[in-house]
């Protein structure tokens, strides 16, 4: 099997690179009208939520990725990983925990920015509660990330990966002559292309728009 460790330090990098290549700042407000649009050169794209027929194709492969992995006797689950990690001294369990533990603890300081906002306490008190979630959520993504890139081997991630591939090939979209057309004619086009860097944006904006990560 590739090694695949990773450890905080890398993963912080990781974070950092999707921080400097994806613009978040508007992200809330372009995601409640199902769709994110955004300029890649002088092109203008977008990702869409999907309608019923094109989940219907979603469907269709992510069934025959599914049957095609069960095939491969070189890939296990996730549970059989876990205890193979644990026997090396990797606890993913305890990066599980810890990952509760700053989710709640984010929660209740999402709790108290409410209160802190209807009681209208001020800029400075709203300011900490807001950089404090914002440190809170880099940590838990920390931890994700490190979670997922060591598990990326395991049976349910390679079937997450297609999917959110697949999803993306569906639903991204460039903008020509005022209408929206989609990029790639078929999957296996999808796949062949070569600008990673548009890939990756497309990717990661239809995986927060279609999982709300």
């Amino acid at each position: 099997m590739e090694d695949k460790l990773i450890g905080i330090d890398e993963a912080s990098k990781m974070l950092e690179k999707i921080k400097q290549n994806i613009d978040l700042s508007l992200l809330e407000d372009i995601v409640k009208d199902n769709n994110i649009e955004f300029k890649y050169g002088d092109n203008y794209y977008r990702v869409r939520l999907l309608n019923r027929e094109e989940k219907e194709k979603l469907d269709k492969f992510r069934v025959d990725k599914f049957g095609e992995l069960m095939k491969n006797k070189n890939i296990m689950f996730e549970n059989t990983l876990i205890e193979i990690y644990k026997d090396k001294g990797i606890n993913i369990e305890e990066i599980d925990e810890n990952i509760k533990k700053l989710e709640i603890e984010q929660s209740n300081i999402l709790l108290k920015l409410g209160e802190a906002i209807s009681k209208k306490q001020g800029e400075e008190v709203l300011k900490t509660y807001k950089e404090n979630i914002e440190k809170l959520k880099d940590k838990i993504s920390l931890l994700w990330i490190r979670r997922n890139t060591l598990l990326s081997c395991s049976f349910e991630n390679q079937l997450n990966n297609f999917v959110v591939k697949v999803t993306t090939y569906l639903s991204f979209e460039m903008k020509v002559d005022n209408n929206w057309n989609k990029v790639f004619k078929s999957f296996e086009e999808f796949e062949k292309y070569q600008d990673e860097k548009l890939l990756e944006k497309a990717g990661y904006y239809s995986l927060l728009l279609h999982y709300r990560i």
